[in-house]
């Protein structure tokens, strides 16, 4: 697997937002790390784990605040992706409690989702934001 790399395409316009992804993208490549030993040690994964939870989850708070202030059409939409994203998360973590290597899979899932929620609903999102403040 790849090194997730971050590049100006990504970027949403909104410097505390990116900083935000950037931060999720390192746990993405952290988590990559891993892949490349048979067995990682589980105090590592489940700091990554947690970590990206727990950071995913104020991220997504964060940014659900900026588009209610401003009254995004799709907030609903963006709300639903968030939260779906983070019940798949917790199944992995469940699965990853019961001893399951769950790495591969795991490390599908962020750069698939991550890649494909800020090109389609974040770029969208901040390019009404933009528009909105003329």
């Amino acid at each position: 697997m790849a090194k997730f790399t971050w590049s100006s395409d990504l970027e949403t316009g909104d410097q505390n937002v990116d900083y935000q992804h950037k931060k999720i993208v390192n746990y993405i490549n952290l988590l990559e790390t891993t892949l490349k030993t048979k067995e990682a040690p589980q105090s590592l994964l489940k700091n990554i784990i947690f970590g990206i939870i727990d950071y995913a989850e104020f991220h997504f708070t964060d940014e659900e605040v900026i588009l209610t202030t401003i009254d995004y059409p799709h907030l609903q939409m963006h709300q639903k992706a968030h939260t779906d994203f983070v019940e798949q998360i917790q199944k992995l973590k469940s699965r990853f409690e019961n001893n399951e290597d769950i790495r591969r899979d795991l490390h599908l899932l962020l750069t698939e989702w991550f890649k494909s929620h800020i090109n389609q609903e974040d770029k969208r999102a901040f390019a009404f934001i933009k528009t909105a403040k003329g």
